[in-house]
């Protein structure tokens, strides 16, 4: 016959191996999610100097220099204020 302390040990010790298996999940389930997390920053991140390099290879295409273009977007944030109600 199994006595209360040996039912209950018992029983604790279940629980203790159901907790440890679920926390071993979420660790695993925070990794991936990290690592998609990075990726995806890692994605971005190559995105951005493809559209810096293709705007860098159009800018020297138009013939803008640095002044130059900072005139035109000075111009142009100007010239769209008041349709923008600024």
């Amino acid at each position: 016959m199994i006595t209360y302390k040996e039912r209950f040990t018992s029983v604790c010790r279940q629980m203790f191996d159901y907790g440890l298996e679920a926390h071993r999940e979420r660790e695993e389930e925070l990794r991936t999610f990290h690592d998609a997390i990075e990726a995806a920053k890692l994605d971005n991140r190559q995105q951005a100097a493809v559209k810096i390099d293709e705007f860098m290879v159009y800018k020297r295409k138009v013939g803008l220099s640095h002044t130059e273009f900072s005139e035109l977007q000075s111009s142009a944030c100007c010239y769209n204020a008041p349709a923008i109600g600024l």
